[in-house]
């Protein structure tokens, strides 16, 4: 159900269930089983009490404060970008796409995790690693038809025709079965004739 938190609300996700959080500056927090998390502040800033969660940064402009993500062990805080973290014993950072500064708590210790890397402040040494395989996968799609609406009469073709304000158009894909995705993003390219 689609209800709207607000600062100060606790969303728990109990064993058998997922949410999924859009945030007023469009970033979205995808929950998974077992996790908690609490809005702290319209900045915003959010923290992960326990479990994991995905996270799609909206980008900040450089004059505004970082999204911050608190668990009980470290502060991520992020400009736009999109990484995963796990808070239990310990926190655990994969960074996807762009770059993430996560700060320990316990020695103030930072470090800047950059795409396809992780970290943990599990270990002595706050050290970025490479993610052993890419997690984020990027599959290029392409429209299996258009179906465009103009002056009544429907069209059926292999490329995507826009033009300008005159046309209605509606794209389909087959999408190939990805297990375990969480969450996708359709990059459009326009290619204009001269």
């Amino acid at each position: 159900p689609r209800s709207p938190i607000q600062i100060g609300d606790c969303v728990t996700c109990d064993d058998n269930t997922q949410a999924m959080l859009r945030l007023s500056d469009g970033s979205i927090l995808s929950m998974e089983p077992g996790s908690q998390l609490t809005l702290i502040s319209d900045r915003p800033e959010v923290r992960l009490q326990q479990g994991e969660a995905f996270f799609e940064i909206v980008p900040r402009r450089t004059d505004a404060p970082a999204f911050q993500v608190r668990t009980g062990h470290s502060t991520v805080a992020v400009m736009g970008t999109v990484f995963s973290l796990v808070a239990n014993g310990h926190t655990e950072l994969k960074v996807y796409e762009g770059s993430v500064t996560l700060t320990r708590h316990s020695d103030r210790a930072t470090v800047e995790v950059g795409s396809q890397q992780m970290a943990t402040t599990g270990t002595q040494d706050l050290a970025v690693e490479e993610l052993a395989q890419a997690s984020l996968k990027i599959v290029r799609l392409l429209p299996t038809d258009d179906v465009t609406l103009d002056r009544g009469q429907r069209e059926c073709s292999s490329r995507l025709k826009v033009e300008g304000q005159r046309r209605i158009v509606y794209l389909r894909f087959d999408l190939p079965a990805v297990k375990g995705l969480r969450s996708a993003k359709l990059r459009l390219t326009q290619d204009v004739d001269a």
